[in-house]
């Protein structure tokens, strides 16, 4: 139980997320203590130190980034999820985001600065509306069969937020929403009403994670 680490907290779309996605989530969590405590439930099965042995080390090795004090230190414990069909309607219209709070972008920016350093190879640069896209440089675009939507995976740092999407129609239009060039879900009556349905059942407290969703998408 020591893993499962809820926290109460904000739960208000970011200013970045339009107002046409088909879902919406946003969690806060304590991450680090998450990371903690799985660790010694790992310790069990994989002797002393598992996580530094497996995955910090490795990391450090390779790309020279710690995950203790570039990454996880560096969250504010909220995570925003968001689903977008994007058109045309596809199998696979389903376009979807991730994204965790910052509390330092500038830090996020110079580890993804230092992973391009040490594999200068691996990711490609594209601005979109004025922000900085990171994709995965492909040695071939794949061709995907008639009637499914190519993937077209990016990172970026938003304000306060890193995102990853498999969309670059939707990394452009969280730029766009968060520039007032198009409505933002913070604003849909539909969203308000469920917010505030749920601020009066739980009596004015915040919940540590917000679902909404289309049922129509």
């Amino acid at each position: 139980f020591g893993v499962v680490r809820p926290e109460s907290g904000e739960s208000m779309p970011p200013k970045w997320v339009p107002a046409d996605v088909s879902a919406y989530t946003s969690i806060n969590w304590d991450f680090q203590t998450t990371y903690d405590n799985l660790d010694k439930v790992l310790e069990k099965f994989q002797g002393a130190e598992p996580l530094k042995r497996l995955v910090e080390e490795p990391l450090k090795q390779r790309l020279g980034i710690s995950v203790r004090d570039e990454l996880l230190a560096n969250l504010t414990g909220r995570y925003v999820s968001c689903g977008w069909l994007e058109p045309p309607v596809k199998i696979n219209s389903q376009a979807q985001a991730y994204a965790l709070e910052l509390k330092d972008p500038l830090q996020a920016k110079n580890v993804i600065a230092k992973l391009r350093e040490r594999r200068p190879n691996d990711l490609q640069v594209e601005t979109i509306g004025g922000v900085v896209v990171y994709r995965p440089r492909a040695p071939r675009q794949r061709q995907m069969p008639q009637g499914l939507r190519t993937p077209e995976p990016g990172l970026m740092v938003l304000n306060d937020w890193i995102i990853f999407s498999d969309s670059r129609e939707l990394l452009t239009r969280f730029t766009r929403a968060n520039s007032d060039a198009m409505p933002r879900l913070l604003n849909v009556p539909e969203y308000e009403l469920v917010s505030s349905e749920l601020g009066g059942k739980l009596d004015g407290e915040k919940p540590f994670m917000l679902s909404f969703m289309r049922g129509a998408d």
